[in-house]
């Protein structure tokens, strides 16, 4: 604590100086989850508590997974026999939700609660396919029933239909029952990032020079987080906020995409990079500052070759994705911030003294 409060206050001498103080990078523990069993490994969610869900691929069909990594406890969620399932959301009571199907039938939402596990209301099986993308802590569900925006209500007790006149998809839900998503026109147009809040629905339009637009995030202040597609091609990750589109860019590619956002306005999501391979890399958004995330660890990638997307950032700013591996695999990830060792910051200290110093005598000169 000492080193941050004298790390604090020399930097803000050196502010008041007009000397702008060093970014600070953040570090990360790279952990390979594997593949969970199956021959690929796709994280897609991170409570608060670390628990991570998502799927693993088990022959010709996905498998739903639950990983409790401090317990070192791996679950398989219930799936229909000889049919499939993936998870795509956790929230902090342990509630996860996704979707499965039967061997022969079309996909259903799913709400894995132990002892209450099922399909949401409103579902007719087998005419309708849906899936569950989100849940918020207090059990607010979003979800698409047949190409329609939808919301199921605490404990699944009641199907709200978002936006029945048109096409539509939700993907994210936070607390306050703001749902986040796309939706078209009616008139066979283009999509537009939307989001419904008491019944009021509100198109979050596009990028300038863009067509369509999409939302797949929301933190409880109400930013969302998505991307936007170019009429020229190519598309761009972007922050709604405070009634503003901002064009968050890319790593140097013609593509990103922001999938999550957590209570800090920490993003995550995708990018393309500039290299002969055109590979795509996970990224993180603080601010107007982007990082790849394939620079950020500490160790290096270790067996991986790249990390591809980060899918999820809970508060505690853990992130999940997936990547491949040196050997053509898909595994899943977890990233881990790590906090600076007081050597370090005594080695920081020391060296923005010295600056400081000879600033002076520059100055005294």
């Amino acid at each position: 604590m000492k080193y941050a409060i004298l790390l604090g206050a020399l930097l803000a001498v050196l502010a008041g100086k007009g000397m702008a103080a060093p970014a600070v990078v953040p570090a990360y523990h790279l952990v390979d989850l594997g593949t969970w069993g199956g021959s690929k490994g796709v994280a897609t969610g991170i409570n608060n508590a670390g628990v991570i869900v998502g799927w693993t691929q088990a022959g010709t069909w996905s498998q739903a997974v639950l990983h409790n990594v401090a317990a070192s406890a791996l679950t398989y969620l219930e799936t229909e026999a000889g049919g499939a399932s993936a998870a795509y959301g956790i929230n902090d009571a342990g509630v996860v939700v996704g979707q499965r199907n039967a061997a022969r039938g079309n996909s259903h939402a799913m709400r894995w609660d132990g002892p209450n596990n099922g399909e949401p209301p409103g579902i007719h099986y087998p005419d309708e396919t849906s899936y569950a993308s989100a849940i918020s802590n207090s059990g607010l569900t979003a979800g698409t029933i047949d190409s329609s925006a939808v919301m199921w209500t605490l404990n699944n007790e009641q199907t709200i239909q978002l936006n029945p006149s048109s096409a539509s998809a939700a993907y994210g839900v936070n607390e306050n029952g703001l749902v986040v998503g796309a939706a078209s026109d009616g008139v066979a147009g283009p999509s537009h990032a939307t989001q419904w809040l008491g019944g009021v629905q509100t198109d979050l339009g596009t990028l300038s020079g863009a067509d369509s637009s999409a939302a797949y995030g929301v933190n409880d202040a109400g930013q969302v987080v998505g991307a936007s597609t170019f009429s020229a091609g190519g598309h761009h990750a972007v922050l709604w906020s405070g009634g503003q589109a901002s064009d968050l860019g890319t790593l140097g590619g013609a593509n990103s995409r922001a999938n999550d956002i957590n209570a800090s306005g920490l993003i995550v999501g995708y990018s393309d990079v500039v290299d002969p391979l055109q590979w795509r890399h996970a990224a993180l958004w603080n601010g107007s500052t982007q990082i790849d995330l394939n620079s950020a660890l500490i160790g290096g990638l270790g067996n991986f070759a790249n990390l591809a997307e980060a899918t999820a950032i809970n508060d505690l700013g853990q992130i999940v994705g997936y990547g491949s591996t040196l050997d053509g695999s898909t595994h899943a990830f977890l990233l881990t911030a790590t906090i600076p060792e007081p050597s370090t910051c005594a080695m920081t200290l020391a060296g923005l003294a010295l600056f400081g110093m000879a600033t002076r005598r520059r100055q005294r000169g």
